[in-house]
């Protein structure tokens, strides 16, 4: 899961730089309603939103997965918290839990990657326009992927049989 948040991270970078170099001096920096742009500032403009929006996604992703091994017991709020906070148990606790903030630190990369394409696509037409239909669409399927992760955290924190 590591690997796979890393090269997600990357080719957001990597489509980062290259909007950048491919985008006009102007850019439309915020969408309304049909995918009108509403706001615009420029390249440099763009470049640092989304660096900060990357670093700050990258570390909701990486944060809890170094912090859990450093907090204390009181402050872990899991189903069947005694259960998992037993030493031989701690472990595989650290285990589903770092999957599983890993795997929503990558949805949340994910949704970001397919952001900037439909920016970048939106600059190579005239008028500029993004897709709303697919940024609605990307919006539900996150959606649906937050509610995937609260069940799958629910369930995977049950007591072994």
């Amino acid at each position: 899961m590591k690997r796979i948040l890393v090269a997600v991270f990357a080719a957001n970078l990597l489509l980062l730089v290259a909007a950048v170099l491919l985008l006009p001096a102007r850019v439309a920096m915020h969408f309304g309603p049909g995918g009108v742009p509403d706001r615009w500032g420029d390249r440099t403009e763009y470049a640092i939103v989304m660096s900060v929006v990357l670093v700050v996604c990258s570390i909701v992703a990486w944060f809890p997965v170094w912090i859990n091994r450093r907090m204390p017991d009181a402050w872990f709020n899991l189903p069947n918290k005694d259960y998992w906070l037993r030493e031989e148990n701690r472990t595989e606790m650290y285990r589903r839990l770092d999957r599983i903030m890993l795997g929503f630190g990558t949805a949340i990369l994910l949704f970001f990657l397919g952001v900037q394409v439909l920016v970048l696509a939106a600059h190579f037409q005239e008028p500029v326009l993004l897709n709303s239909p697919l940024m609605l669409t990307g919006l539900g399927l996150l959606g649906v992927y937050i509610i995937y992760f609260n069940l799958r955290l629910l369930r995977s924190f049950r007591i072994p049989k």
